[in-house]
């Protein structure tokens, strides 16, 4: 089973599909948990932005108690007033009047327990609660009044103990300004930090999330039972990347960053709240925004197992009804290889299959058609093996016949005529340029010879002297550009001897070469014809040798054409055991 088509076909069609959906699952889980992420960052951040509203807008409720006493005409005649001079407030219709203002907000508002004015020039606190100035008291170095003359407007301040009332609050503060735009100080209230630890722990984003609310410096403003101070100030023992999530904060970003290791892993969810410098962040488990991807991936691996199973089951199925014919083919093929050829496949169909048996019909009806055509070559070869016997018999009789006569006529001289001729006529040739050559070298020589005695019998007529003297008168009834020219015919005499001398020389030098080749030309004849002689003897005695292998390769021959007999009978043999139709065609003829 493990072997066959079915078995490996399974296992193929299994391994990719489970591949394939393996695959998939992994990319939709990673798809979905980038999705789930994104969703949950979008999530978180609007979240975070309906949470920071509602602080900003709490914030701005209890900031406006200060900025309605900046804005209060009355308070500002009264800081005014205090300003320019010392006063006794005890009788003062003003003061008890804005001190009841006072007392009105703080008994309205549960949140808010001190309200009260601080005076640039004469240093002094005026509210809803009277206290002992310590010595040297002065509100300008107090941090809610320097915030909020630095800002220009509604400022917040860190959380502290308030001394008068023991409170832990947060101070909202305004500075008021004179018709001039010159400083007066400072209307604040402050708020109880409860009430903003309060909904601060009433945010979540997720079920076991927690928020914190930090100042533009880094500092707590508010967390959830004071579990997460450490984390806040301790951060790189606790949080190595929360160090990195502070400081995006602190520069008004707003995001989300995975903090913490693989076993404490948390993200955090970050935004800035307007007008006040502060930061909201939440703290969110990994788990928690992941699970849904856990959930996916479960279920998708309860896919992959549904669907290996249905595909096993559908590829059972398929792939017996595939293999059940090329089965049949299997066994078929098992028959013929027994060598039985007169069996066939059984076509049904025109698929894969069907083809697949119409070729081996085909390949059965090729074969046994090649078997009969072996049967008939043996035959042929039994018959060709008779004939070659014959013939090597015959050529026993006449090869040495053969070489006998090509001995005779290597020994013949006549062999060489031809290549005699040949250098008879390049020796005959070189003689007749030579002899031509002499012939003109001698008649130059008399040419030569004729000539001088022209030129003697030239000068004895001019009495020896005439030369000179002619050539003298020459020179002095001559133009000016014939001076030096000599007698024209002694000149022309002289010209003929020196062309006829330089052809003479010309004439020797060719002749020397004529002698030269013509003396080579006779020795090379006389060497080749030694080496013609020795050439002849030396291929009679290789004939001889050659007439000996041929005589045993002759006797080789025939106890080859023995064996090629043998084996023809051994082929028919072997051929006779395969079981084809019309098999008694040759049977008589196969008898050898």
């Amino acid at each position: 089973m493990k072997n066959s088509i079915l078995a490996r076909l399974l296992a193929y069609i299994l391994s990719t599909s489970i591949v394939l959906l393996i695959g998939i699952s992994a990319l939709n889980y990673i798809w979905a948990q980038k999705m789930v992420v994104d969703v949950s960052e979008k999530r978180a951040a609007a979240l975070a932005d309906s949470a920071t509203a509602r602080l900003e807008t709490f914030l701005l409720l209890k900031g406006q108690y200060a900025w309605m006493l900046a804005q209060n005409e009355q308070i500002h005649a009264f800081v005014q007033k205090v300003s320019s001079r010392d006063e006794d407030l005890s009788h003062d219709a003003t003061y008890q009047e804005m001190h009841t203002s006072f007392d009105r907000i703080v008994q309205q508002d549960s949140d808010i327990k001190h309200v009260y004015i601080a005076v640039e020039k004469s240093q002094r606190l005026y509210g809803n609660i009277e206290f002992e100035y310590p010595e040297h008291y002065r509100v300008g170095p107090r941090p809610w009044y320097k915030t909020a003359v630095a800002n220009g407007k509604l400022s917040f301040t860190p959380p502290y103990i308030c001394p008068l009332t023991n409170y832990h609050v947060l101070t909202a503060s305004v500075p008021l300004y004179d018709s001039e735009g010159e400083l007066l100080g400072v209307a604040a209230v402050d708020i109880l930090v409860d009430k903003v630890q309060e909904i601060v722990n009433e945010l979540h984003i997720f079920e076991d999330d927690y928020a914190f609310l930090i100042d533009d410096k880094g500092n707590p403003i508010a967390y959830p039972n004071n579990r997460h101070v450490q984390p806040l100030k301790m951060l790189d023992e606790s949080y190595p990347h929360m160090n990195k999530v502070i400081s995006d904060m602190l520069e008004g970003r707003k995001g989300m960053t995975k903090i913490g290791n693989d076993e404490n892993a948390k993200y955090v969810f970050f935004a800035p709240i307007n007008n006040t410098g502060w930061f909201l962040g939440f703290m969110v488990p990994v788990e928690e925004v992941t699970s849904p991807v856990l959930a996916l991936g479960k279920t998708s691996l309860l896919t992959v197992f549904i669907g290996v199973f249905v595909l096993f089951i559908l590829i059972t199925v398929l792939t017996s009804r595939i293999t059940r014919p090329v089965n049949k083919l299997s066994r078929l093929m098992k028959d013929i290889a027994g060598g039985d050829y007169t069996l066939r496949a059984e076509v049904k169909s025109n698929d894969e299959i069907g083809t697949l048996s119409r070729s081996l019909n085909s390949l059965l009806e090729k074969k046994q058609q090649l078997i009969k055509q072996v049967k008939e070559k043996a035959y042929k070869m039994g018959v060709a093996g008779h004939e070659l016997a014959i013939t090597i018999g015959e050529a026993r009789t006449t090869l040495p016949m053969v070489t006998s006569d090509l001995s005779t006529i290597i020994k013949n001289p006549t062999l060489d005529k031809k290549e005699r001729r040949q250098e008879q006529q390049k020796y005959s040739q070189a003689m007749h340029v030579f002899l031509e050559r002499l012939f003109m070298v001698n008649y130059s020589h008399r040419l030569i010879n004729a000539r001088i005695e022209d030129l003697k019998s030239l000068l004895q007529e001019n009495g020896g002297t005439g030369i000179h003297a002619d050539t003298n008168a020459r020179a002095e009834t001559a133009p000016a550009g014939d001076t030096n020219e000599p007698d024209s015919g002694i000149s022309d005499i002289l010209d003929e001897i020196k062309e006829e001398v330089a052809k003479v020389l010309r004439l020797t030098e060719a002749m020397q070469g004529d002698f030269e080749d013509i003396s080579t030309s006779i020795e090379e004849t006389s060497k080749e014809l030694i080496d013609i002689t020795s050439i002849l003897e030396i291929m009679g005695t290789h004939l001889k040798n050659i007439s000996l292998i041929q005589s045993d390769s002759v006797d080789r021959a025939s106890k080859t054409s023995i064996e090629l007999v043998e084996w023809s009978q051994a082929l028919l043999q072997i051929t006779s055991a395969f079981k084809i139709e019309n098999d008694s065609g040759n049977d008589n003829e196969t008898g050898i």
